[in-house]
């Protein structure tokens, strides 16, 4: 019975417990095998048999390098005395190259690797999702790998840890008709190659340790982009091409598509940055010839200004239907037919043609091309058509208000269900409608809630499929795990954009990419409905007394936990517009209990402050993040800092996941610096922050003093956001501390969660 339970608590505890004990997590770094003391102990008792004791430092050095070339010169005599090392008729050539470049232990490990390779029951399935990148996936146990081919990385254990070629990389190589089964040397590390440098002890001198400092410039911020923004951005911009695309003319038009080809193929290989920097500002293939007024592309000459064609060659320009002496005649009554239109065309100068009414013995070869006095020397800028008037809604604004029509039904569904006047199941795609864009607990739970569709568990990687051709849609009967719905989703996104696809799981159903993102829609609101519902759960605990309330903090006193909990159920969870800046309102719920605030909510509580003080300006607190402190002041005058009319300036900014905030006072020119943990560190951060980026941007460089606020110090490890911004309010209205507002710690968040609220949005605003 001991044993079952013991097995029992090992598998329980499986998860939470791999850093502990599985070998390759033990400090996130690969020990090539070597992580034990028992090696270390052996190699110390054979150094032992060699060396003694009582020698100093610098001559045991000297005597184990002595030996190791002793060693190495004996071991390289016999390898290649003749005879020694005869060559089998099976020899590999590949591990024979191999044998003469690593050390014999790591040519054991890569030869058990191939053998698992190589042999003829090992089974992987190679998927190349992309140029270089693989997929492995056991057919046994159904893992998968992500393998680099190009670089030969994997990221197995024994890669992770051995930094050696692992029976994935090998296996892919196979079924990618790579020449060799091994990867080439460059992709070993140079602590495995036996005649690297690194593995050289006679090389340089034996030096004490010391530390190399590089300066390296700041590598670009680019704000990432996610894979659903990347396709609706990539999508509306190739609507708008081929919008342009199909006005143009043949010639023009075969161009542009030349390009856009060369674009995808670059882009296809990874190569887009190349093509980018390579291609100019013009298409190739377009003459040299000048843009006369309105002239459109297809009055001008595509063929190469070099190329001189021979006047029998003419006869190919004029349609057969046609004698080639009517054609300029007809294109003239047809210019002069066109009116205001034609009249940029008509001042261009003739064009001087050989007639093919003479014979050629006697004329000379003309050149077949437009010949004018007034060609620029320059290149053309050639400029496509413009955007067609369209008269009415484009295809994006159709679909918007598409999508606005959708989303009023919704909400109208929405209160029916919330009045009691609906009470049927509601269905997926307008539950999802609903909580795609603003919603709130108060009035999208009660829909929500009335979605019966269970909960289930499926097995297994979705498979990706075709939409055949009159297949219906597939009906939701229930929903999957979240894992499974985002895998399944990233999955199709990998797949060309345009494909209907489907996601099946065996034993379950299909579901198409739009049922995926509505339950995925789904699963996220119900996450934020629960933090609403642990704020307000947690508001009832909140107590306190009259007499520990003190000035700037009793103006909420009158507030009932009614209208305090009536406002956190009406916060918009999603995203809230205020001036420049995103919020996502479930953030702000960090207020409760005794949460780390993140930079959301000191964000907002900095506005606050603003609103509700006159000649107070604030900080952005992201700014101490960025490496160039031409960035940093950037972002620290974005919300108008350094405007005459603000007095004093309120800013808080995180050193090492802990808050810290200071007040500059322009009157006085003094900076009030705040640390709730009261380190001496931590005021050196703020004083050098305020000193090299607020003196710039305030104007004050050299004439700032600056004063610590040493009265208050926070009791716990995260409270140091709420104490931040309650010290800067007391600094504002010049209040007096008191060690009763200790006790006041959960009645602060409360106040402050109610006050960015009131802020962000009104209870009633749904729009």
């Amino acid at each position: 019975m001991k044993p079952i339970l013991c097995i029992r608590r090992f598998l329980d505890n499986w998860d939470n417990s791999q850093e502990e004990w599985v070998s390759y997590l033990r400090g996130n770094v690969p020990h090539l095998t070597n992580n034990t003391n028992n090696r270390i102990e052996s190699n110390w008792g054979k150094m032992k048999d060699v060396i003694k004791g009582t020698s100093s430092i610098d001559e045991l050095v000297t005597t184990l390098i002595t030996l190791q070339e002793y060693a190495e010169g004996q071991y390289i005599a016999e390898y290649h005395r003749v005879g020694s090392r005869p060559r089998g008729p099976d020899e590999d050539p590949e591990f024979a190259a191999l044998g003469m470049q690593i050390s014999p232990f790591a040519f054991r490990l890569v030869a058990e690797q191939h053998g698992f390779a190589t042999r003829s029951n090992t089974h992987f399935n190679v998927e190349l999702v992309s140029p270089g990148k693989a997929i492995v996936t056991s057919s046994s146990t159904g893992v998968t790998y992500e393998v680099n081919v190009e670089r030969s990385r994997c990221k197995c254990i024994f890669m992770e840890t051995c930094l050696l070629p692992c029976r994935h990389v090998m296996y892919a190589r196979i079924k990618l008709s790579y020449e060799t089964v091994i990867p080439p040397m460059k992709s070993i590390p140079g602590r495995w190659i036996v005649h690297s440098v690194i593995n050289n002890i006679a090389e340089g001198d034996v030096v004490a340790g010391s530390l190399l400092e590089v300066s390296a410039g700041p590598l670009p911020k680019l704000k990432p982009v996610s894979a659903s923004d990347m396709y609706i951005q990539s999508k509306a911009l190739t609507e708008k091409i081929v919008d342009r695309l199909a006005l143009q003319t043949t010639p023009t038009f075969s161009v542009a598509y030349k390009w856009l080809e060369d674009f995808y193929e670059a882009l296809n290989n990874g190569q887009v940055v190349d093509f980018a920097r390579s291609n100019t500002a013009s298409f190739p293939g377009l003459s040299r010839v000048a843009s006369f007024g309105a002239a459109t592309l297809s009055q001008t000459s595509f063929a190469d200004p070099e190329t001189q064609l021979d006047t029998s060659k003419q006869a190919s320009e004029v349609p057969p239907t046609q004698p080639a002496s009517q054609s300029g005649s007809r294109s003239q009554d047809n210019n002069d037919n066109d009116g205001a239109a034609a009249s940029p065309v008509t001042s261009l100068p003739i064009s001087k043609v050989s007639s093919r009414a003479v014979a050629q013995k006697d004329t000379e070869n003309t050149p077949n091309r437009t010949e004018s006095n007034e060609v620029s020397e320059g290149r053309p800028q050639w400029k496509f058509a413009e955007r067609p008037l369209v008269h009415g809604m484009t295809k994006a604004q159709r679909r918007d208000e598409k999508k606005k029509e959708e989303r009023l039904l919704a909400r109208d569904l929405a209160e029916k269900y919330r009045t009691g006047k609906v009470t049927t199941p509601a269905k997926l795609e307008d539950v999802a409608r609903l909580l795609d864009g603003p919603y709130s607990l108060f009035h999208a739970n009660p829909m929500a809630e009335t979605l019966m569709l269970p909960f289930v568990n499926v097995q297994g990687k979705a498979q990706i499929q075709l939409f055949s051709v009159g297949q219906s849609i597939p009906s939701v009967k229930a929903i999957p795990q979240l894992e499974q719905v985002m895998e399944a989703i990233c999955a199709m996104e990998l797949r060309p954009k345009g494909l209907e696809l489907l996601a099946y799981w065996p034993g379950y159903s299909s579901l198409t990419k739009d049922q995926l993102e509505n339950m995925r829609i789904v699963y996220e609101a119900n996450k934020q409905f629960v933090l609403v519902m642990k704020t307000s759960a947690w508001m009832e605990t909140v107590e306190w007394t009259i007499k520990d309330l003190c000035a700037p903090f009793n103006d909420t006193n009158a507030v009932t936990k009614s209208e305090f909990k009536g406002y956190i159920e009406t916060l918009n969870l999603g995203v809230n517009k205020f001036e420049n800046e995103e919020v996502e309102g479930y953030k702000l719920l960090d207020f409760r209990e005794n949460l780390w605030l993140h930079s959301t909510s000191i964000l907002m509580a900095l506005f606050t402050l603003r609103d509700e003080y006159s000649r107070v300006g604030i900080v952005d607190p992201s700014y101490h993040h960025f490496a160039e402190m031409a960035q940093k002041r950037s972002v620290a005058s974005g919300l108008g800092a350094a405007d005459p009319k603000y007095e004093r300036v309120l800013g808080i900014f995180n050193v090492g996941s802990h808050w810290v905030a200071f007040m500059i006072d322009k009157n006085a020119k003094l900076s009030h610096m705040f640390d709730p943990l009261q380190s001496e560190r931590n005021y050196t951060a703020i004083e050098r922050s305020v000193r090299k980026v607020m003196d710039h941007v305030l104007d004050l460089e050299g004439k700032l003093g600056y004063k610590k606020i040493d009265w208050c110090e926070q009791q716990d490890g995260s409270s140091c956001g709420i104490w931040c911004i309650a010290v800067l309010e007391m600094l504002v209205v010049g209040a007096t501390w008191n060690n009763k507002i200790y006790r006041l710690q959960p009645y602060l968040r409360m106040r402050y969660l109610y006050k960015v609220i009131s802020l962000l949005m009104k209870p009633a605003a749904w729009e």
